[in-house]
């Protein structure tokens, strides 16, 4: 009977464990995924104490999904995507705030090309890539309009671009065209000084 009654509570722990949804996120090298694309609630408590020059960004890699946030500010760059893993990285989302002017940003994806330039204002985001389709972002642009933009790719095959910054609204491009060789990794840095 007692035999009985210890399968019959190992069962139902059994199925308990079963059912147990799991969680939402994962950690990867440090970096939190999710389904969900993050958004100004999720910042870092850091970024959101005060109205220093930051830029944020958050990317969308193939079979992981969404990034948390990665700011960067005088001293540090922010990057979204994976090193050394094959992955894919398919969107970058951006976030802006502590300056005056437009910030800017445009993909081109596999199989489908150009995207059109965005243009946002301080405090808002925007979307380069795609979700959901399985198609890699092969080249970025982003710029500003009146701070300097430095930027670096990690291409597949390739592997890390030049660390390379850029006057105002000039933009700076990372990743390739036409080699059919997604990025997996960027960085990016808006400097404070205005031009």
């Amino acid at each position: 009977m007692l035999r009985r009654a210890l399968s019959v509570v190992g069962a139902v722990a059994l199925a308990l464990s079963l059912f147990t949804p799991v969680a939402s996120a994962a950690e990867i090298d440090g970096r939190q995924y999710t389904q969900h694309a993050p958004d100004e609630r999720d910042l870092p408590a850091w970024v959101q104490r005060d109205d220093r020059l930051r830029l944020c960004m958050s990317g969308h890699v193939q079979n992981l999904g969404w990034q948390n946030w990665s700011c960067s500010d005088e001293t540090r760059w922010a990057e979204a995507g994976t090193e050394g893993r094959g992955l894919r990285l398919e969107a970058v989302r951006l976030y802006v705030r502590g300056t005056r002017g437009w910030y800017h940003a445009a993909g081109h994806v596999e199989n489908i090309g150009d995207q059109n330039l965005q243009s946002t204002g301080n405090y808002e985001t925007l979307t380069v890539g795609t979700t959901g389709q399985g198609l890699g972002l092969e080249q970025m642009l982003f710029a500003h309009d009146v701070k300097r933009t430095c930027g670096q790719g990690h291409v597949r095959d390739i592997g890390w671009q030049d660390w390379e910054c850029v006057p105002p609204r000039s933009g700076k491009q990372v990743g390739t065209r036409g080699q059919a060789r997604p990025l997996e990794k960027v960085k990016y840095q808006i400097l404070s000084v205005e031009e």
